[in-house]
């Protein structure tokens, strides 16, 4: 559900900007879901056929000169929209989705006929559709350097660009003094994904353990949406714990922090989360799967810690010596690489 604060942000940048709200039956919703699936590639966003009709009447009035389509899922529209007004399809990838999901899939302990029938639609359905985006894209625009690299070895002959997440209008805060911050470690993500849920029960079990041996009143703050009621009470055994679940900002928990940390093992694409710790001026400490897909720049500055042992060297470390974390070099990579201004990605498409 899009919320009025989102709907006005994106009215301040766009000339027009149309909702159709998704007023379909459960039923209808699966029905159309099946038939897209075994119609096309993968039952992704799919709009009834008078909602495809007014968005087309829309697009036609509006007489644009490229299809923007940003990540894969409202795909099947899209191609069908690009192929019957003749316009240019421009597709930003988040993520190669089908390894993403086949990971994701991998770490289920249980495979019960749901997760062999979710493991059939990724090994064949989802990898396919993709490469069909792909092919029948004009340029592609993708949001990893590393993903990049894997479709570029698949397509030498497409256009394939690289489009990191980027600031926006976002402020960088100046760091406080470490002492000045209440969050001693702090964890952003989603609560309810399988890579979130398998990252964070590594952090728990294996290197806060560590932490404590040198650290033993130190807290972790967990911002994060819609946990399972299950998981929920597995956090809340922990008395050194703090959970806070969808809260509208996550930007001030940032600021406040000590230490962020993204304990990431598996994924794709890139880690926003990883981005909006880095930005926020505050020390950061992450896995290799944590930086995967930003530029080497930051390999040289900031060391991926893969092993609890290291993780939580690192912790300690920086927090009782904040000075050594690289404050400077960070900040300067992150105005380098995401402070992107629209004028210079309108220069990219002509």
């Amino acid at each position: 559900m899009l919320s009025n604060e989102h709907k006005k942000v994106i009215e301040a940048t766009c000339d027009q900007f149309i909702v159709i709200p998704k007023s379909l039956s459960l039923w209808k919703k699966y029905k159309i879901t099946f038939f897209s699936f075994l119609y096309s590639f993968y039952p992704a966003e799919t709009l009834v056929y008078s909602d495809y009709r007014l968005l087309e009447q829309h697009i036609k009035a509006f007489d644009p000169d490229i299809l923007w389509l940003e990540t894969y899922t409202p795909g099947l529209p899209a191609l069908k929209m690009a192929k019957t007004l003749s316009i240019p399809l421009f597709y930003r990838s988040h993520n190669i989705e089908h390894i993403y999901a086949n990971a994701i899939t991998e770490s289920m302990t249980e495979m019960t006929l749901k997760n062999r029938f979710l493991r059939f639609l990724i090994s064949f359905r989802l990898k396919k559709f993709e490469h069909c985006l792909i092919l029948n894209a004009h340029t592609i625009y993708d949001i990893s350097l590393d993903d990049k690299k894997f479709w570029q070895q698949h397509y030498p002959h497409k256009k394939i660009v690289w489009l990191p997440p980027l600031l926006g209008n976002r402020t960088i805060i100046e760091p406080s003094t470490i002492a000045e911050k209440p969050i001693d470690f702090l964890f952003v993500g989603n609560l309810y994904t399988k890579n979130n849920i398998l990252a964070l029960k590594w952090m728990l079990h294996e290197v806060m353990p560590l932490v404590h041996e040198k650290l033993p009143n130190t807290t972790v703050h967990i911002i994060g949406s819609n946990p399972p009621e299950e998981f929920l009470s597995y956090l809340h055994s922990f008395t050194y714990i703090h959970t806070c679940v969808n809260v509208p900002d996550v930007e001030p928990f940032l600021h406040q922090a000590k230490i962020v940390v993204n304990p990431a093992l598996k994924g794709s694409g890139v880690t926003i989360k990883t981005i909006d710790g880095l930005q926020s001026n505050t020390v950061w400490v992450g896995t290799q799967q944590a930086f995967k897909g930003l530029s080497s720049d930051f390999y040289k500055i900031l060391h991926p810690a893969d092993t609890a042992k290291e993780f939580a060297r690192q912790m300690v470390r920086f927090y009782n010596d904040p000075e050594a974390y690289p404050y400077d070099e960070v900040l300067q990579l992150c105005k380098q690489y995401f402070d992107i201004l629209p004028k210079k990605i309108l220069s990219d498409l002509y």
